[in-house]
């Protein structure tokens, strides 16, 4: 499923003929904009659970995770765009594989 930048300020008129959108420059600045906050938003809440955890010796793991349920949809809900913050979650995941990986040992 696609990432929706958009799509919702389109009408019929605003299609080309090819069939692509023709999605007007202020209505992509706003969109871009929401994802610019949102992506302000993970890091800062990363930055904060990073920090918290170092301080309390513990893995940032389920600080992430936690902040995760506090700040998502079924929280607070601090977030514009929720297809976009899937993808960029989905980012995360690949991230946290990618650095326990790294942890694992050879032998």
């Amino acid at each position: 499923d696609a990432v929706d930048i958009g799509a919702g300020f389109l009408s019929d008129s605003d299609t080309l003929s090819n069939g692509k959108a023709n999605i007007p420059a202020a209505e992509t600045t706003i969109v871009l904009e929401s994802v610019g906050q949102d992506l302000l938003v993970f890091l800062f809440s990363s930055v904060v659970v990073t920090l918290t955890s170092n301080a309390l010796g513990t893995t940032p793991i389920l600080g992430y995770l936690v902040a995760g349920a506090i700040l998502g949809p079924h929280g607070l809900d601090v977030f514009s765009n929720a297809k976009a913050d899937v993808e960029l979650g989905d980012f995360g995941i690949l991230f946290l594989l990618f650095s326990e990986g790294l942890e694992v040992s050879s032998q």
